[in-house]
């Protein structure tokens, strides 16, 4: 996570935007590396793997599940006797003149000669230029779960601030799930099928979030800001003003805390019918959830946190932070923006199988 002090800033209207990265068929991986060779391979890898793959055969070109009468195919280490193929798609993960990988998704009977598949299986193929020698490799397992998780980040009045849905696959034996936009929608057409017969666990769910002082957590508060204790004292009243956002009505208090009225030193905020606090911290969030996948989701939002008489309150809310920015920016108030930090924050999460979302500093 990287904290920056903010001395100026203006936010957007789109600051609260998803910004979906995914890639088409052709996918870079991060996770691999290689050196260029100076000599070219006598065979194209692509046609090499394609032509080993355990589940190889042309792809439609559109997100669909294609079936047909399809070819038997005797899968490979993957507990499955023999099946028989009747749909399947595969993707370029990496292609260079020294690498390839790709994977294929395959719609698997192994029941009867029917139109259906009981197996979705995943398959990953891979062909390395050992500086002379091919070095290749596949294996397969099947799909065991597919998520669709929608998630609500919750203010601390109990107003959401936030929403964004994370989608993805799980392969028996991997630890981490896929979320490949396109594998992903493979497999969720291919669940949508009537010809579906697989036994694939499906997580489909909304999750509530709350924001303490740094990160994302699960579960949300709800409404606790109304049970909350003001301080006994902000100084001396300065002034105010009112300012309404969308069904919301907010009161600003000035106060002064030297005697000199002509400038401010604490901001308070009264939202609604909710007791008055303290602005203790405006936070500006560029978060990624699961950088470390091919489809990372970017979200970007502002925190205003609160604080009482003994604990904080977290409002996630765009405008009312570039309101408060605009406050700290005036010369009346750089008292008050010594107290109360304008920041910057770069945060990364990773979600899980059944969609908790964990701070990446707490896993890694």
């Amino acid at each position: 996570m990287t904290i920056r002090p903010v001395s100026s800033v203006s936010l957007v209207k789109t600051y609260n935007q998803l910004n979906f990265e995914g890639k088409k068929k052709k996918h870079s991986n991060n996770g691999h590396s290689s050196n260029p060779v100076s000599h070219k391979l006598a065979v194209p890898l692509a046609a090499t793997v394609l032509a080993m793959s355990p589940m190889a055969s042309s792809s439609a070109n559109d997100i669909q599940v294609p079936i047909d009468n399809g070819n038997s195919i005797e899968m490979n280490d993957s507990g499955v006797e023999k099946g028989r193929l009747v749909g399947q798609e595969t993707f370029i993960d990496v292609e260079s003149p020294s690498l390839y990988i790709s994977s294929t998704i395959g719609l698997v009977n192994t029941k009867d000669n029917s139109k259906n598949f009981d197996k979705i299986m995943y398959g990953v193929s891979s062909m390395v230029d050992m500086g002379g020698f091919l070095k290749t490799s596949s294996s397969e397992k099947p799909v065991t779960d597919y998520s669709d998780i929608t998630y609500d980040l919750i203010s601390d009045d109990g107003t959401k601030g936030l929403s964004f849905n994370v989608k993805s696959i799980n392969v028996d034996g991997q630890t981490r799930p896929i979320f490949d936009k396109e594998k992903v929608a493979y497999v969720e057409s291919a669940i949508k099928s009537p010809n579906n017969k697989a036994d694939i666990a499906v997580h489909k769910e909304n999750r509530s979030l709350r924001h303490d002082q740094i990160s994302m957590q699960n579960v949300a508060n709800y409404n606790i800001m109304k049970d909350a204790i003001p301080k006994k004292s902000y100084g001396k009243l300065a002034g105010s003003q009112e300012v309404t956002i969308g069904n919301d009505k907010y009161w600003l208090g000035y106060y002064s805390t030297d005697d000199n009225m002509n400038d401010a030193e604490m901001v308070t905020i009264k939202k609604n019918d909710n007791p008055e606090l303290w602005v203790r911290d405006v936070t500006l969030y560029n978060a990624t959830i699961n950088p470390k996948s091919s489809n990372p989701l970017k979200i970007k939002y502002s925190l205003v946190t609160l604080e009482g008489k003994d604990r904080t309150y977290a409002l996630i809310d765009d405008q009312l932070a570039n309101i408060l920015i605009q406050v700290f920016n005036n010369d009346q108030f750089k008292n008050a923006a010594k107290l109360s930090g304008v920041w910057q924050v770069n945060s990364e999460y990773m979600t899980t199988t059944k969609g908790a979302l964990m701070p990446m500093s707490e896993v890694e």
